[in-house]
């Protein structure tokens, strides 16, 4: 017997299931026991279930147990020969994970950490999703820029940013990576440099964004850019800017083209030396006799007469 997988999960799938299998450590570990102490034991790796981790002082003797055994084999890298583990490593981590190192899952070779393919990655990755280890012979790992770990292509689907050379998973883009997708073209932007810079609209009220070279190339359905509020910074899209209504909306000066949404136009003054948040949060400097800023008395007005029909609306 050469490799004992008690994991009970098929390829590609996470170790961490529920309910948890009723496998039961007490039971079992008598039984490994008979094997690595068996002369002439093959074993090379042994996989445990993820709910043993960290639960029994019974398995951690276990482990104790089961790396002496492969110490005494003085195996090294299939590459460089060196013997392993190297130095205070271990073959197996005595705590949370539990997982063997320097160890293929599938073709069972032995890699230290150091040798590297012939472009430069590692031998042996590790896949946060299986959290298996597996060398680049049998199965490829990409590394996604968002979360920032390495999955295998089994187990993850990635996409490439529209931006640069970086690839990025699929699911931090269905979990919410906002403002990534260009809803023109359908171009994915890593949310690093690229997101933040070939992104030329975002709307900060859903997810809808329009990247640079659809901006310039006209492809873009709206003629300018969307509103966004000078105070906050917030950016709306036209749709959503409708949907919020007067008290909320982002609303333009005619004049200056200042703009304030609807929870910054409070804190809008008439006077520069009165207390704002910033020293130009005041209303229309171009405007000043006719007061057609965004917290001008126009406005003010029709604000005033839409908050009396809500409350009239909610006593009836």
């Amino acid at each position: 017997i050469e490799q004992i997988d008690l994991s009970l999960v098929g390829d590609h799938q996470s170790p961490n299931i529920s309910p948890k299998p009723s496998i039961s450590c007490k039971f079992v570990l008598p039984i490994l026991d008979s094997i690595i102490e068996r002369e002439g034991c093959s074993l090379r790796h042994l996989q445990f279930p993820w709910s043993w981790r960290g639960k029994s002082i019974q398995f951690e003797q276990f482990l104790m147990r089961h790396n002496e055994m492969l110490d005494n084999r003085s195996v090294g890298c299939v590459t460089c020969n060196t013997n392993l583990p190297p130095g205070d490593w271990s073959w197996i981590g005595v705590g949370e994970r539990n997982l063997q190192n320097f160890t293929c899952y599938e073709c069972l070779k032995y890699y230290c950490d150091d040798c590297e393919d012939d472009v430069g990655d590692n031998m042996l990755s590790y896949c946060s999703m299986c959290e298996k280890r597996i060398c680049g012979d049998c199965q490829k790992t990409k590394w996604c820029t968002v979360c920032e770990v390495d999955y295998c292509v089994g187990c993850r689907d990635f996409t490439d940013c529209s931006g640069c050379d970086t690839v990025f998973c699929e699911e931090c883009i269905t979990s919410g990576n906002e403002h990534s997708k260009c809803y023109e073209c359908g171009g994915h932007f890593c949310n690093g440099f690229c997101a933040k810079y070939e992104i030329s609209n975002r709307c900060d009220s859903c997810i809808k964004s329009c990247c640079n070279a659809c901006q310039e190339d006209g492809r873009f359905f709206y003629q300018e850019d969307w509103p966004s509020c000078k105070r906050c910074r917030n950016c709306f899209c036209d749709d959503c800017n409708e949907k919020k209504g007067i008290l909320y909306a982002i609303q333009t000066c005619d004049s200056c083209y200042t703009s304030y949404c609807g929870d910054c136009r409070e804190f809008v003054t008439f006077e520069e030396d009165d207390v704002a948040f910033e020293e130009d949060d005041f209303a229309c400097e171009e405007d000043e006799e006719n007061k057609n800023c965004v917290g001008c008395v126009q406005l003010a007005g029709i604000i005033y007469d839409e908050k009396l029909r809500l409350r009239n609306e909610s006593s009836k």
